[in-house]
């Protein structure tokens, strides 16, 4: 049997795994059918060679993106530094900001009691931290000013309970009033007790909610009040999807190793680069470029303690540029 016929035995039986589970899915295994044949591991095992191949064949032509984290220290890197002041709205420019963006969200002038410039050391990047005399706290970005978090004084408040289309009637006029000609799309409204609301107006792709494109609110709908605001507005790539999903679920399983798989999927989804998987083989705290893409989102669920992991494979280059766990 020379290369090509092997290859082609190879996908025969891969479409025959799929017509019989229907799903592309193919690494899900059922806990009462486990494979037990060393034949099998190895044509599963060549499988994703195969795909992985592919996966390298179809993105060869595109630039990485991955960029290599840098560790950092926490507590040292939270001070502020001369340099980090230099880079950073001065004081009296931010609590003009400050007042007007509080005068925009609650309609009324308050006077500022508080203005701290922070760095985080997560991103390497600064942020002005504004309380008022009525408790209520703003957080803004320190290069900018625009607004990243608002919130009031008092949370924990009770309001008169509000069906669904009463919520979503609110929170469409709440943003409309404060963020109109933005481009959001109401994702998702959830309730959350004593009359409360949450909903996230995003950025719309292709039908997938960017989460790094998004305006974040909690309010009351039956005083239509706004209790809390998180903005998010970072740059988006949109990169072309030229990995399909099995050259992900691939590219992934050969990382987690398919030995330790009990289930994974795969799915569209816009995800921020990050240093989570770099950090499960290196010591100490990392981070990497703030870049947002298009990816595979690959969950992992781990053959011997369930625990959920996911993997994001870049759309375009294949890479894995990052991730998530749930355990």
């Amino acid at each position: 049997m020379n290369d090509k016929e092997f290859k082609d035995a190879v996908y025969r039986k891969y479409n025959a795994y799929l017509q019989d589970h229907n799903t592309c899915d193919f690494l899900k295994q059922s806990p009462r059918k486990k494979a037990s044949s060393v034949l099998t591991t190895i044509l599963l095992t060549l499988l994703l060679l195969i795909l992985a191949a592919g996966a390298a064949l179809a993105a060869a032509h595109y630039a990485g993106v991955w960029k290599e984290p840098v560790p950092y220290n926490y507590e040292e890197e939270k001070v502020v530094t001369e340099e980090k002041i230099e880079q950073s709205l001065g004081e009296d420019q931010i609590r003009k900001i400050a007042k007007e963006t509080l005068a925009h969200l609650t309609g009324a002038a308050e006077e500022i009691t508080g203005c701290t410039l922070g760095n985080d050391p997560t991103t390497d990047s600064t942020f002005w931290e504004i309380t008022t005399a009525g408790e209520n706290y703003l957080r803004l970005d320190g290069e900018s000013g625009k607004l990243l978090h608002f919130s009031v004084a008092d949370m924990s408040r009770s309001f008169k309970e509000t069906d669904r289309p009463t919520a979503e009637q609110a929170a469409q006029k709440i943003y409309t009033t404060l963020w109109k000609g933005k481009g959001h799309t109401l994702t998702t409204l959830s309730p959350q007790g004593d009359g409360q609301w949450t909903a996230d107006f995003c950025r719309v792709y292709s039908g997938i909610a960017n989460p790094y494109q998004c305006v974040r609110l909690w309010f009351a709908p039956s005083k239509e009040e706004v209790l809390l605001v998180s903005v998010f507005d970072d740059p988006f790539e949109n990169n072309p999807y030229v990995i399909n999903q099995e050259q992900a679920i691939s590219i992934a399983a050969q990382s987690y190793g398919a030995q330790n798989i009990k289930e994974i999927t795969a799915e569209k989804a816009i995800e921020k680069m990050n240093a989570l998987l770099y950090q499960k083989e290196h010591d100490g705290l990392y981070r990497t470029e703030q870049i947002v893409r298009n990816v595979w989102k690959v969950q992992i669920t781990d053959q011997k303690t369930d625990f959920k992991e996911w993997y994001f494979v870049d759309a375009t280059t294949g890479e894995l540029i990052g991730g998530d766990a749930l355990k």
